[in-house]
């Protein structure tokens, strides 16, 4: 179980402050990195983060604590951020706590890093340096003794340039106990290889003078260099060594990609084996609205991305440099703390465990560990955090079952916390060792804001009938079951109780959980009020079954919506799966013709991957009224569409009850679609044939009552062809 046991207290714990310090200190604990990987700091540190400010927050006496810890890591990258953190530090007494040091090269002149030593040390926490892009060779022979005098016992070197390897040893101290170094080849030993860099610091691409760079060029050609390099880096106010440029960037590229056909022309007299170019400046300096010609700008332009990139755990706005920032200015007395409310402080709970997917949470073991430093920091939000922190149970064993049912009996307030219970049957039992599963409602139930029940690897043929009423008097509205194991649909629909609102079902690949011998009798939900939505993933031979056993006059009379889909990764199927279809349709005649007198929605989907993946779907709606057949193609292009399988899956389709058809086109990039589809044709006098087999499939003797047809396409532009004028109606509409 996710849980560990839990002592009931009569009230809140006050521990002694000392106490709570070591918490803190806990939450804030760097495992170390053994593997010799450069890692930015510890896999958690993002969320202890969080977690250590929501301890600033909601306890006043530890904002002085979670802030010493917030700034442990430093990056230094120029000779301004140097002098501005000298400047800072007086005012910020807790940034001498820091621990690890990142000293980037990334500026042309590195001789500020020379000054680190002596104006760092001794940082008394400090245990690890951690050089990127450093050139060694520019360091002085007194700043070289001062980091071996003074340096930490961790040491990293990456990307950084060097002749020899004393340039390295010599830096590290007597008790030096950890040492890695990543050397690409590009920036290590002299002889490694031979690469011309220029790099050049501009605000936009418009203000860079091309022509030193072409004279540089033609001087430096032979068969010295094996290879270019050119970067164009962000010229950041902090760093530039030169006034910023003013000018606005050039909006007409034709002016522009004159300017570097000089460039070009140079790099077509050097003889190099590889040309590497590499554009960090950010979108919007770029020219827009020309079509370039020039091989090196039109080769350049998807390469751009932003380069804003801040590295370290402070804050992201000011990087803590600004001591007028909420979380870098000096509080010199803890009565300056900030002071919330008991609502405030709760939503700031809340946002701990927030998901962007779903309701599940971002990190369970991080949230759970931040939600139990909420509890014993501030008594006032113990209920609160309490409520998050069981929100979610898992139980995969009946010492589980145990354990938790002794702590609701014990705390009744935690029941009322329990919104999704998950039974999770982990290995391969046998059925025997799973009749403890048949105990959980008669233990936990009605748990009063239960709301969602998850079933993993479950054998539901060992459900006992007693145990199955007692899931459907009480259970939640919302049922998940995953990689089940059961002979008859009724071992699913009898658990869910009249209240169900929604259904998934996700089958293994194989469909090993079910036995496809027999019949598995009619798939039902006659006790079901409804509206109910069920989303069934299997293989597309089990889909088939489905739809033959759905009983149209046994679903929900508040509505009905099922999904029949699969996987991603699931293979392609054969022939025989455009023949479901026929299923498909006429389970939803039968279901149509039982809901003519009853005011409700039904919609059925299937999934077709023979080629592409298309969904059919066959719906009738309330408001507005139509029975329509929905053909949604997930493709590439329009020459990638398999047309003669759309065909045959409208030819299985065909039904009377139909009035509006609608065909929606839309965009895949899936790994599978990229490298299997071919180009749409150039031509679209060759491409309008092809969909004549669609206009077939949907003739008036087939579809007598279709009344609207719509066609929507949300391809990009350069996936339709274009120059012919098309006669195709369907095509036609399509462009």
């Amino acid at each position: 179980m996710d849980h560990s046991r839990t002592q009931v207290l009569a009230s809140p714990v006050t521990l002694p402050f000392d106490v709570l310090e070591e918490i803190v200190a806990h939450l804030a604990i760097d495992p170390g990195d053994t593997t010799g990987q450069f890692k930015f700091a510890d896999q958690e540190w993002q969320v202890k983060i969080r977690t250590l400010k929501a301890c600033s927050l909601v306890c006043r006496d530890l904002l002085h604590c979670s802030r010493r810890h917030l700034f442990r890591d430093l990056s230094l990258r120029s000779a301004e951020e140097l002098e501005e953190f000298i400047a800072s530090r007086e005012d910020i007494p807790w940034l001498s706590s820091i621990s690890t040091l990142w000293v980037y090269g990334s500026d042309w002149d590195q001789s500020w890093i020379s000054v680190v030593p002596f104006s760092l040390f001794p940082l008394l926490h400090l245990r690890e340096i951690r050089l990127q892009g450093v050139d060694l060779r520019v360091i002085h022979p007194s700043a070289y003794k001062a980091f071996r005098l003074h340096g930490p016992q961790r040491w990293m070197f990456e990307d950084t340039r060097y002749s020899r390897y004393s340039q390295i040893t010599q830096l590290l101290p007597p008790n030096a106990a950890f040492l890695a170094v990543r050397d690409n080849g590009d920036h290590g030993a002299d002889s490694a290889k031979h690469t011309l860099l220029i790099e050049i610091w501009a605000s936009s691409l418009s203000c860079i003078a091309t022509y030193p760079i072409a004279q540089a060029l033609l001087q430096l050609r032979g068969a010295f260099f094996h290879s270019i390099r050119i970067v164009i880096c962000k010229e950041y106010a902090m760093s530039a060594r030169f006034p910023p440029e003013v000018n606005p960037p050039l909006l007409d590229m034709k002016v522009l990609a004159a300017r570097w056909n000089g460039v070009d022309a140079a790099l077509a007299r050097v003889n190099v084996q590889d040309f590497y170019f590499q554009c960090c400046l950010e979108p919007h300096v770029l020219p827009e609205g020309y079509t370039c010609t020039n091989e090196l700008i039109r080769g350049l332009l998807p390469t751009f991305t932003s380069a804003v990139n801040l590295d370290g755990p402070a804050c992201k706005s000011c990087h803590g440099f600004n001591s007028r920032c909420a979380y870098h200015r000096e509080t010199a007395v803890v009565g300056r703390s900030p002071r919330f409310s008991i609502a405030v402080l709760e939503r700031i709970v809340r946002c701990l465990v927030s998901s962007s997917v779903g309701e599940q949470p971002y990190d369970g073991k991080a949230n759970a560990r931040a939600l139990s430093a909420c509890s014993l920091v501030s008594r006032a939000l113990m209920d609160c955090s309490r409520r998050q922190r069981f929100r979610t149970v898992t139980v995969r064993s009946e010492a589980d079952l145990d354990i938790f049912t002794t702590i609701t009996r014990a705390t009744p307030r935690l029941s009322g916390c329990v919104e999704h219970l998950v039974v999770q049957v982990q290995g391969a039992p046998d059925l025997a060792s799973q009749q403890w599963v048949s105990s959980i409602p008669s233990r936990l139930f009605p748990l009063r804001n239960l709301r969602q029940c998850t079933m993993k690897g479950v054998d539901l043929r060992t459900i006992r009938p007693s145990a199955r009423q007692a899931f459907s008097s009480h259970g939640p509205g919302e049922w998940t079951f995953v990689g089940v194991k059961y002979a008859k649909f009724s071992q699913i629909t009898q658990l869910l109780p009249a209240n169900t609102t929604s259904l998934r079902i996700e089958e293994l690949p194989d469909a090993s959980g079910v036995n496809t011998t027999r019949y598995p009798g009619e798939l039902g939900f006659r006790h079901v009020r409804g509206p109910l939505e069920v989303r069934w993933l299997s293989s597309w031979k089990h889909r088939e079954t489905l739809a033959k056993c759905l009983n149209s006059n046994a679903v929900p009379r508040a509505g009905f919506d099922f999904c029949m889909d699969g996987w991603i990764e699931e293979p392609r199927v054969q022939a025989e799966d455009v023949a479901v279809v026929g299923y498909v349709r006429k389970a939803f005649e039968r279901t149509v013709g039982s809901l003519d007198s009853r005011d409700a929605d039904l919609r059925l989907q299937y999934l077709s991957k023979k080629f592409e993946e298309m969904y059919l779907t066959m719906q009738r709606s309330k408001e507005p009224a139509f029975v329509r057949l929905e053909l949604n193609v997930a493709t590439m292009n329009l020459g990638s569409i398999t047309t003669s399988h759309i065909s045959e899956l409208l030819h299985h389709a065909a039904s009377e009850v139909f009035d509006s058809f609608l065909l929606s086109l839309d965009a895949n990039t899936t790994r599978d679609l990229l490298e299997n589809s071919s180009l749409s044709s150039p031509d679209i006098k060759t491409l309008a044939p092809l969909w004549e087999t669609i206009d077939t499939a949907l003739a008036s003797t087939n579809y007598p009552n279709i009344r609207t047809f719509d066609v929507r396409c949300h391809l990009a532009i350069n996936a339709l062809p274009t120059g012919y004028a098309c006669v195709n109606e369907l095509r036609w509409g399509v462009a």
